[in-house]
């Protein structure tokens, strides 16, 4: 009976074994299971963590590249804002792929500290870099080309160009011809409207027009100087903006005028107020409003200059002449001025085109020169033309046109010397730029002369100059100018 017993026992103890052993086993082969599954995500998290670590090393050079970029030229700011954009976009793109590869770990043993810290480093240095960047670039405001003065005075060369080779054209390709000038002069006393349009050209702030149409062979030289005059006073403007609607323009000064006074605290510096000045001209220049308005000036501004001489279509062979002549006034001189007008506006520093009196430079020359004379210091020769010299190009009449260097002229005896140089007429205006302050200053930056104006004068005796204007025959555009003698309508049409 014991025996049984016993081996009942043993034969229980011998099953549970086996359950124990089948047991271990799975136990052993899950273990294993899961070690593998383990291992396998380990390295599926580290190829990601590795995939993703190329990738952002990758996006440093490019941000790197990028930084170099805009450090070596500043032109490239004129798509800041597409950068500024893209940059944001970077930053949260690494920003969620961080927070995809922390989470991509799954629970278990740590990892090694180790590998995970340079990573963190990169990731902190390639914020710190993006940060910059975007710094950077917000520093190049406003979005728009700078224009350098090089860029400015090379527009006005092609301008004043432009505006001589179409006065050569269309009006003294007729000053040349005699057959060409008496047909001009014909038709101006059958038609007095078209004179009138012509001598509307000259304001009256400009006499020095018709002094200078009293010479000889200066119909050309006249007709650039009312060509330039217009521009200068219809179209570049500092304080009209052709297109501008007037509430536009009442708007914008009034802004401007409250950012210079006293009452906005703290006090603006030039620089900022010049800012916010061209960006809101940019973007009323943006609008398709001034666009269509643009246009329509074009047209009227070309009208306006090409009539102005139209007693010359009489001149012209055929209607298609005429048709050119009005393409080429909106190509060569409408379209180059209005560029430039909007240029001036929408610039921070500051472009002007000035007409000064060479008149009241010499009376100051020749006052100081008195005063030195009777000072007591011992000098007895003035100071050279050195101011007039460095804002004027001078071309004299009783010297063929040829070029008068002020600089060089004598400057003995003293004051009187100068009282034979006469100035007749101006042509083109002197460019000048001034830089905008970037500080709060009571005083401006000084003006610079990028273009000196250009006069013709007659450089000799009051008698010699009295009787040049009087030495050969008048120009078809000194006959239609003049209104001595005749009827006050038709004036002298010889």
């Amino acid at each position: 009976m014991e025996l049984q017993t016993m081996l009942s026992v043993m034969k229980l103890e011998n099953k549970d074994t086996g359950k124990l052993q089948e047991e271990n086993q799975y136990l052993r082969s899950t273990r294993e299971q899961v070690e593998v599954k383990m291992q396998e995500l380990r390295s599926e998290s580290e190829l990601r963590r590795q995939s993703y670590e190329a990738e952002l090393t990758s996006r440093v050079g490019k941000i790197s590249l990028l930084e170099r970029n805009l450090s070596k030229e500043e032109m490239l700011h004129t798509a800041s804002r597409h950068e500024i954009g893209l940059l944001e976009l970077k930053v949260k793109a690494l920003e969620k792929a961080m927070a995809t590869l922390q989470s991509a770990h799954p629970p278990g043993p740590p990892e090694p500290a180790e590998p995970d810290a340079p990573s963190r480093d990169e990731v902190a240095a390639l914020k710190e870099k993006l940060r910059k960047a975007q710094a950077h670039i917000f520093s190049l405001q406003p979005y728009r080309t700078v224009l350098t003065p090089d860029r400015v005075k090379a527009d006005f060369d092609g301008l004043t160009s432009g505006v001589s080779r179409w006065v050569e054209t269309y009006v003294g390709a007729v000053a040349d011809d005699e057959a060409l000038s008496s047909q001009v002069l014909a038709h101006a006393r059958t038609q007095p409207g078209a004179l009138d349009l012509l001598r509307s050209g000259v304001r009256p702030e400009r006499p020095d027009i018709l002094q200078g149409a009293e010479w000889a062979h200066m119909a050309e030289p006249v007709a650039v100087a009312m060509v330039m005059d217009f521009f200068c006073s219809r179209v570049i403007r500092n304080d009209v903006a052709v297109g501008l609607t007037p509430e536009e323009q009442k708007m914008l000064d009034t802004m401007q005028h409250k950012l210079e006074s006293d009452d906005v605290q703290p006090k603006r510096e030039e620089r900022t107020i010049r800012d916010w000045r061209a960006e809101a001209y940019i973007s009323l220049f943006a609008t398709p409003s001034y666009k269509a308005q643009r246009d329509r000036q074009v047209r009227a501004l070309t009208c306006e200059v090409v009539e102005m001489f139209q007693l010359f279509m009489a001149a012209l062979p055929s209607p298609a002449s005429e048709n050119k002549m009005y393409r080429q006034a909106q190509t060569m001189m409408v379209e180059p001025a209005l560029r430039m007008s909007e240029a001036f506006h929408t610039e921070t520093n500051r472009f002007a085109l000035e007409f000064q009196h060479l008149d009241g430079y010499l009376a100051e020359h020749d006052r100081q020169a008195k005063l030195m004379t009777t000072s007591g210091a011992g000098a007895t020769v003035p100071p050279p033309l050195e101011a007039p010299a460095a804002r004027f190009t001078c071309q004299d009449l009783l010297q063929n046109f040829k070029t008068l260097d002020l600089a060089t002229l004598p400057s003995s005896p003293a004051w009187r010397e100068k009282a034979r140089l006469k100035p007749v007429m101006t042509t083109t205006p002197a460019l000048c730029f001034r830089q905008a302050c970037s500080e709060v200053r009571n005083k401006a930056e000084p003006w610079q002369v990028l273009t000196k104006q250009h006069v013709f004068v007659a450089y000799g005796t009051l008698r010699q100059a009295a009787e040049g204007s009087r030495a050969g025959e008048k120009t078809v555009m000194g006959k239609l100018l003049s209104r001595t003698g005749g009827q006050a309508g038709a004036g002298n049409l010889g």
